[in-house]
């Protein structure tokens, strides 16, 4: 069963948009913390200390963690034939030059739906490499990972965690890039932008707290005492964004300008896609 858009043929199975809304609901479930005795503090805590070894129910989030990156994977699986196929023109080369063919909308559907795969995949390595302590609430294992000396699976966890937020800012941004493609522009797509200028926004207030308590070269941190002490709250925002773009596109998936019928060289295609956002 699928859904088609307005005016052309280009459908979008509905087993994307339930994989999209799965992926946004479990991708919540760090919002239940509070109810499991946790003893983080919101406004400084990583989200990923929810999920880290010894922490209440962290099996269970870490469960959740990996049911939203498989679901996210499964829609991008899901959404590809939604990605328009860019015109042919003979006279070019092949090779890399094939870019160079795609439309506007060919390109953001692409980086949307590789976004949304992207973000799939680091949220299933969040949950198979968590931390393996809470360095905002033991000293010991802050000094620990201060000195390099935590497990591998500790700081692999960094790592994931960033490319997921890359992937899933990427394909919030190029959603709602995609929508303002179409005119009239409706509600849906300002919304998709509200939620792309708010996600950059709270990505540049985290990297302003991590940076304000990254030591540098001289011991001190790197932006001194700029930040608010609120890297937890800024993760939380950026996590929730991620979580309502997602539900966003399940419900509504940005679509693309339809083409102009009055010429051939037009090559614009109408599409769905996913967007998607720690």
């Amino acid at each position: 069963m699928s859904t088609v858009a307005p005016g052309m043929g280009t459908r979008v199975p509905v087993a994307a948009r339930v994989a999209l809304a799965v992926a946004a609901v479990t991708y919540s479930s760090w919002t239940l913390a509070g109810f499991t005795g946790s003893r983080l503090d919101p406004r400084t805590s990583y989200v990923s200390e929810v999920y880290a070894l010894g922490e209440p129910w962290a099996v269970a989030f870490r469960a959740a963690d990996a049911v939203a990156g498989l679901a996210a994977l499964a829609a991008a699986w899901w959404l590809r034939p939604t990605v328009p196929r860019g015109r042919r023109d003979p006279a070019r080369p092949a090779g890399l030059a094939r870019l160079t063919r795609l439309t506007r909308p060919t390109l953001l559907t692409l980086v949307a739906v590789l976004g949304l795969a992207v973000f799939g995949a680091a949220t299933l390595g969040d949950a198979a490499a968590p931390l393996s302590c809470t360095p905002t609430h033991d000293p010991v294992c802050s000094a620990a990972e201060t000195q390099g000396a935590v497990p591998l699976h500790h700081t692999l966890h960094a790592m994931t965690r960033s490319i997921a937020s890359t992937g899933a800012l990427a394909s919030t941004v190029a959603a709602a890039a995609l929508t303002l493609t179409r005119r009239p522009r409706r509600g849906v797509a300002w919304a998709y932008v509200a939620l792309a200028a708010a996600s950059l926004a709270t990505t540049a207030w985290v990297l302003v707290e991590v940076a304000a308590i990254t030591p540098g070269p001289s011991g001190t941190p790197l932006l001194g005492r700029v930040g608010l002490d609120a890297l937890g709250w800024a993760q939380r925002l950026q996590t929730l964004l991620v979580a309502t773009t997602l539900l966003l596109a399940a419900a509504r998936p940005p679509r693309a300008a339809a083409p102009d019928r009055a010429g051939p060289a037009t090559t614009a295609t109408t599409t769905d896609a996913a967007g998607g956002t720690s």
